[in-house]
């Protein structure tokens, strides 16, 4: 049985950067925790640099070089291009965020599902498996191959 694989979006990443189950004693362990237990995690060149934008200090810095290290990292390659020409066409007469549809047929192109507390961001994208945090936080995060599908 293969282990079920996932790409993280950045705000998972946020949530565990910020989470102050360590300072709170509390017992809950974020949810990228969890995942990485659980399944094998990827995330983008994208959502990587995403991330270290929202870095202010070094130190923030070195804890998300920490975080990525722990996950494969999806690059662009020629079949990107064709994926990405794909989802920019289909949301043509949108407000398109370019770094959604780059981090979307990223996903599409490795047909890994995305794991993202904010899946109205991808909306849209055909193709594009989206598993929204809530529902992981609700079924206490345990992921299987079922839930991948």
């Amino acid at each position: 049985m293969s282990i079920p694989k996932v790409v993280v979006d950045t705000d998972v990443f946020v949530d565990f950067l910020t989470s102050r189950s360590a300072r709170t004693g509390s017992v809950k362990q974020p949810l990228f925790r969890r995942l990485l237990a659980d399944v094998f995690c990827y995330t983008t060149v994208f959502n990587a640099a995403e991330l270290f934008s929202l870095m202010r200090t070094k130190r923030e810095e070195r804890m998300a070089e920490e975080a990525l290290g722990a996950v494969k990292l999806l690059g662009v390659n020629a079949r990107t291009a064709k994926q990405l020409g794909a989802v920019l066409r289909s949301r043509m007469g949108r407000k398109s965020d370019v770094l959604v549809a780059l981090i979307g047929a990223l996903c599409r192109e490795a047909r890994v599902p995305l794991i993202t507390g904010r899946p109205h961001r991808y909306r849209g994208i055909s193709g594009l498996r989206l598993i929204s945090t809530r529902t992981l936080e609700r079924k206490g995060a345990v992921l299987s191959a079922r839930d991948i599908g």
